[in-house]
């Protein structure tokens, strides 16, 4: 069956340009990744609903919904607490395997949800999870049964670039959407590290400043509609970076295309993590070592242990770790390029498109899904 087996997708938002266009995150995301990433793999894949609505070509492998195909088909969706979907799926929709991928799954009173599915076919339906800190893994082995649950990171990079030599690249970059919170929350912080970022700027006449900025309020919304560069240098936190404003981007609302085109220029990353999120996959992608919030974040496990070897973590938020760090990445090629290497490695041995491709395969195979 493994020639024949085909792909069943389901997206909450259609494609009206490319897969990699607009500004996704999460779920939606995730859900355009999986698919771009079937296609490209050349597997035969169909859609709960109508997903194409762009003017360019159709891909050849990419069909609306079949249902003579059902019995063949594996469904790909992004599961939500109350449902193993998210949106609308049409009633008719009755492929014979499923892979579920949750953030933060059933509870005890919604698990039927998926478990329904099992007790119809035991070990036609999977959930799987990208992250091991935070407990979410585990609160779906507790929910689900631990043999229902799979880790994967799942799509999260198209791929990584081996010989990319980030360290002489010109952008310091703010990737996480943290930016106006911290504005409000830790305006002493900001003035810390923007102080810090002038002087990287004043040492090295080819660097820039990109910021990519996201609400968190109406009053941070306002702000991003309006002139967005000049609302940051009349922060008093970015006092210092006023006579280097040439040299300054502030971006909002931007395609998925742009964030990994601006990555593929970034040397530091100097935005404070997040617990989780994209964009320590998408500097790992091109080398460029993050660092991030010790005790949850992406590449850490339940009890907070690095995944790798290598990995840069320091308490949340603004602290000495995290400047002490910013300092070594900066200004020492070697370590630098040792930690990028790490990063790298990981992502592409866990994160991209061909791993997630790989990891649907050892799925089927586990589950005797070809028979």
């Amino acid at each position: 069956m493994n020639d024949l087996r085909k792909y069943l997708v389901h997206l909450t938002a259609p494609v009206t340009t490319t897969f990699k266009a607009d500004n996704y995150r999460g779920e939606p995301r995730w859900e355009r990744n999986a698919v771009e990433a079937l296609l490209l793999a050349g597997k035969p894949v169909h859609s709960t609903t109508k997903i194409w609505l762009s003017d360019l070509p159709k891909p050849v492998n990419l069909y609306d919904m079949n249902l003579d195909w059902m019995d063949e088909s594996i469904q790909i969706s992004y599961g939500v607490p109350h449902e193993i979907h998210t949106g609308v799926y049409p009633a008719e929709a009755n492929p014979k395997y499923r892979v579920v991928q949750y953030h933060d799954g059933p509870t005890e009173a919604t698990k039927d949800t998926f478990l329904k599915y099992h007790r119809n076919n035991p070990g036609s339906i999977v959930a799987t999870c990208c992250f091991k800190s935070g407990a979410y893994i585990q609160k779906l082995q507790n929910v689900l049964g631990r043999e229902n649950v799979e880790w994967t990171y799942g799509p999260m990079l198209p791929t990584v670039f081996e010989n990319h030599d980030s360290f002489s690249q010109p952008n310091l970059l703010w990737a996480y959407r943290n930016f106006c919170s911290y504005a409000d929350l830790d305006p002493h912080g900001m003035e810390q590290l923007f102080g810090r970022v002038a002087g990287y700027m004043r040492s090295n006449p080819a660097l820039r400043l990109v910021i990519l900025a996201q609400p968190h309020n109406e009053i941070s919304k306002a702000a991003l509609e309006g002139d967005c560069k000049a609302w940051f240098l009349n922060l008093f936190s970015a006092r210092e970076m006023k006579v280097l404003a040439d040299r300054v981007d502030v971006l909002t609302n931007i395609h998925w295309h742009q964030v990994l085109d601006i990555f593929s220029k970034t040397r530091l990353v100097i935005s404070p993590a997040e617990p989780l999120g994209g964009p320590p996959f998408e500097a790992a992608s091109y080398g460029i070592p993050i660092v991030l919030e010790r005790s949850t974040n992406p590449f850490v496990d339940e009890s907070g242990c690095p995944l790798f070897n290598g990995l840069l973590s320091a308490s949340h938020g603004f602290s000495n770790e995290f400047f002490n760090l910013l300092d070594q990445l900066y200004h020492h090629q070697e370590f630098y390029q040792s930690h990028g290497n790490l990063y790298r490695s990981f992502v592409k041995q866990h994160a991209t498109y061909e791993t997630y491709i790989n990891k649907l395969d050892e799925i089927a195979k586990k589950r005797n899904w070809d028979k």
